[in-house]
């Protein structure tokens, strides 16, 4: 099989065993994410959400450190 495929048999070996040890995520299909994919698409999104943030609090703290400013001269 390996050769009608054009791989070599110790991948195909390695394909075997990956596909064994994960048994019912090894081909999620229908939309479904490995666990894995999973946890990375949350954490991409609260990594997005954090930034979001972070930029909110230095634009705030760069208003208010000119308003403060203003008011000590």
């Amino acid at each position: 099989m390996a050769r009608e495929l054009g791989i070599g048999a110790g991948l195909l070996g390695r394909w075997k065993q990956q596909v064994l040890a994960d048994r019912e995520e090894a081909f999620p299909g229908k939309g479904r994410l490995k666990v894995a994919d999973e946890e990375l698409r949350r954490l991409e999104r609260e990594n997005r959400q954090l930034r979001m943030e972070l930029e909110f609090v230095k634009k705030t703290a760069a208003y208010f450190a000119k308003e403060r400013s203003r008011g000590s001269v």
